[in-house]
């Protein structure tokens, strides 16, 4: 009996392709936001950050701006979508693409081994969510030299293998772990940057025109 056929539609639940795609989208501005703190928490303990000037420090600050309002949202988000998948969300993506991709592979070692396979894994809901969207619409990932643009990968025609689907899997938990420890103290170190750069600048407001020649001829003494 074809078991995957059979699952009841639930409409968008069974895939939530456009709530995903807000949550990568608010990841990946935590990500740009991330990158700005470890920048200026790594240059504080270089000498070169004291030797910036006012307007460079206060282009810092612009740059590394505010948190997101909605930020403690996303972090709740990204952890409950952290937890393991379910037999049941398993399931659910492989009728997506069982579904769409039609009669190609048999439905009940799909349904059965397929799915027992996937859960032995152990990777997270948002790691499934986000590899299956990836397999049904692949983003461009190479470079074409004569149009100067980035080109998709060939559109799939039929089914993705077991092992195609456990591999991009397998990536996209690296890849989702690795957000989730960046983003850990993401509001503590964003504070601590901020006030790094805050420090400077008044530290720099404060001082008369020939500081400069003063520290370097301190420095070279």
């Amino acid at each position: 009996m074809n078991q995957i056929a059979k699952l009841p539609i639930r409409g968008s639940r069974l895939l939530p392709v456009h709530e995903s795609d807000a949550l990568r989208d608010e990841v990946y501005e935590l990500e740009q936001i991330e990158w700005q703190v470890a920048e200026v928490l790594r240059s504080s303990n270089n000498d070169w950050f004291y030797h910036s000037t006012l307007a460079k420090a206060e282009s810092d600050l612009e740059k590394l701006g505010e948190l997101p309002s909605d930020t403690g949202n996303t972090m709740t988000m990204l952890d409950q979508l952290m937890q393991e998948a379910s037999v049941r969300q398993i399931a659910d993506g492989l009728a997506v693409l069982y579904g769409l991709f039609g009669s190609r592979g048999d439905p009940e070692i799909v349904a059965s081994t397929g799915v027992d396979l996937i859960e032995a894994e152990h990777v997270s809901t948002i790691a499934l969510y986000r590899g299956l969207i990836v397999l049904l619409r692949p983003s461009p990932n190479e470079w074409d030299e004569k149009t100067m643009e980035w080109k998709r990968p060939p559109i799939r025609k039929f089914l993705p293998t077991i092992p195609e689907i456990i591999a991009e899997l397998q990536d996209q938990r690296g890849l989702w772990l690795e957000r989730q420890s960046k983003f850990k103290d993401l509001p503590q170190r964003h504070g601590q940057a901020r006030q790094e750069i805050t420090k400077r600048i008044a530290e720099l407001s404060g001082r008369k025109p020939h500081h400069w020649a003063e520290l370097a001829a301190g420095q070279q003494g």
